[in-house]
């Protein structure tokens, strides 16, 4: 249906036009920060870096708006329709939120605000993260990959050029995948267990694996950690 004309499909008509708004709109901000870079008052930035090295990256306007407007969409979505899983989660697990302001109120008490160098004092918190990401990850069949060669995997037979899905719940690893519960996460002692080997230290795969796994997923995990903490102080 892709060969349709675009008179004949409505949704072809619907998407161009939302492209070419979210094209005015990446292209204003860049707009608006070469302004601001010819007055002096621009901060250092991905945009600011863009503009000064387009001559050697040869980016047109578009394409330049658009490789930072993907940045800012990737990195405010996905952490938005966490936190709202997050509260989600809170309502009908109102035990995991009571143990979670238990575990604050013992480390960091009432007299300060959480710190980033309170983590490993705080598994517990650590562990409703990691759940939370695991359990409704904002990416739910994470990217697609394409094999770049034929193979073989537990006895399929994977053509060169197969689109290729992670099962990102896999049952194999959490038989209980739709349930929501951070102890899985917690060693007798109630220490944080010790991620697999190839999850970049995240115990998941919610940030995607091997070498093209989400380059902000650390700035995610201390966005979430952070926004999580003062939940639970509350």
């Amino acid at each position: 249906m892709k060969y349709l004309p675009t008179w004949l499909a409505k949704w072809k008509r619907e998407g161009l036009a939302w492209h070419e708004r979210e094209t005015r709109m990446f292209e204003g901000f860049n707009t608006e920060i070469a302004e601001k870079m010819n007055q002096g008052e621009a901060p250092e930035s991905f945009v600011t870096d863009l503009i000064q090295t387009e001559n050697r990256h040869k980016l047109s306007k578009k394409e330049s708006a658009w490789l930072a407007g993907n940045m800012v969409s990737a990195g405010s979505e996905t952490t938005s329709s966490t936190l709202e899983n997050f509260i989600l989660i809170m309502i009908h697990h109102p035990e995991v939120m009571r143990k979670a302001q238990a575990e604050i109120d013992s480390v960091v008490g009432r007299e300060r605000p959480p710190l980033l160098q309170d983590r490993s004092y705080l598994p517990y918190i650590g562990a409703v993260m990691k759940e939370l990401l695991r359990w409704r990850p904002a990416a739910p069949i994470g990217l697609p990959r394409r094999a770049t060669e034929d193979n073989w995997y537990e006895g399929h037979f994977i053509p060169k050029g197969t689109t290729v899905i992670g099962n990102i719940w896999d049952p194999s690893i959490f038989p209980d995948f739709d349930t929501y519960r951070p102890e899985r996460w917690l060693d007798a002692a109630g220490k944080l267990k010790p991620a697999p080997p190839d999850t970049h230290q995240m115990g998941h795969l919610s940030f995607g694996f091997g070498r093209r796994n989400c380059p902000g997923m650390y700035f995610a995990d201390q966005a979430l950690f952070i926004a999580e903490l003062l939940a639970n102080k509350e």
